[in-house]
């Protein structure tokens, strides 16, 4: 029997997954006042934290760094400025505190490339892992 105690799931993680799952359809909620969403948010991220190890949908919510208000469409007043020809950036308003939020939208990556001294035979040694059964 106690072989079989640790596949089968407690009652207090069905409970903890079930109010994870509430605060965050709570959040999501429309007629609640956007601070107290905010809040509940951040609650349900930290349970989530807890149950599952990782928060979900961790990139879906955007949080002002100033009054912690949860940033959406409503909350929000975007802008994209010209700052020259190759160079815009995107500015987002918070209406919650009037805090500007500026993000780059035209970075260019730069490509890394191999020197041309290099093998690649000693690129491939580098790459490989060996792993020890």
């Amino acid at each position: 029997m106690s072989i079989f105690s640790n596949e089968l799931p407690t009652p207090t993680d069905e409970a903890e997954k079930r109010t994870v799952s509430f605060l965050r359809t709570l959040s999501n909620n429309k007629k609640l006042p956007p601070i107290l969403r905010s809040h509940i948010a951040n609650k349900s991220k930290q349970l989530s934290t807890k149950v599952y190890g990782s928060y979900k949908n961790g990139a879906t919510k955007f949080h002002c760094f100033k009054c912690n208000v949860q940033l959406d469409n409503s909350m929000i007043d975007v802008r994209i400025r010209k700052v020259s020809k190759k160079r815009r950036n995107l500015e987002m308003k918070c209406k919650g505190c009037n805090t500007i939020i500026y993000n780059k939208l035209n970075e260019k990556k730069t490509k890394q490339r191999l020197p041309k001294n290099d093998s690649k035979e000693c690129v491939e040694k580098e790459i490989i892992f060996d792993f020890d059964f």
